[in-house]
């Protein structure tokens, strides 16, 4: 019974992990995607 116990826990952590890490990509992408379209505007803008 302890070794589900520790399973579950296991795949609870990782799954978290997994979403904190999802989260963080998507920060990053989303980032980016804003950094380039700002670069772009710096390009087009005569000032």
């Amino acid at each position: 019974m302890s070794t589900d116990l520790q399973t579950i826990r296991r795949a609870s952590t990782s799954c978290q992990a997994h979403q904190s890490i999802n989260r963080f990509l998507r920060r990053c992408t989303i980032w980016v995607i804003v950094k380039q379209y700002l670069d772009q505007e710096d390009t087009l803008l005569p000032f």
